[in-house]
């Protein structure tokens, strides 16, 4: 018999991955898979899409260069980057967006022994 992996979401934006199905969150399950390698694959699309439809502020002309080429910005969940020249596209502002959310999951599933649980949702802006 394979082992099932529960992939339950949770309110900060991030999810988790058990071996154990637990009990009184089964409106949080999500997925339940026979590998941890699709139980990774499953969370890490839930948490892409969970939060990818947040938007982004985008300031046309926030400032010019000293060549007169006007510099805007893009600012999601308080990153901010300054792209000079021609308007960002959606294109470039969803892979933005997607670039910030998974550098966050990469660096948390990175620092899981490294960091404690309090101190990494503090550096990643969740409580």
């Amino acid at each position: 018999m394979r082992k099932k992996y529960y992939v339950y979401k949770n309110g900060n934006g991030f999810g988790a991955v058990s071996e154990i199905e637990q009990e009184g969150l089964e409106d949080d399950l999500i997925d339940v898979v026979d590998s941890e390698e699709k139980a990774k694959k499953v969370l890490l699309e839930y948490i892409i899409n969970a939060n990818i439809y947040s938007e982004a502020k985008i300031t046309l002309n926030s400032n010019c260069t000293t060549d007169d080429e006007p510099i805007h910005s893009i600012e999601f969940d308080g990153v901010v980057a300054d792209i000079i020249g021609a308007e960002p596209t959606k294109r470039e502002i969803e892979i933005f967006k997607i670039g910030i959310l998974y550098e966050r999951e990469r660096l948390w599933d990175e620092s899981v022994n490294l960091v404690d649980d309090k101190t990494m949702r503090k550096l990643l802006r969740y409580k």
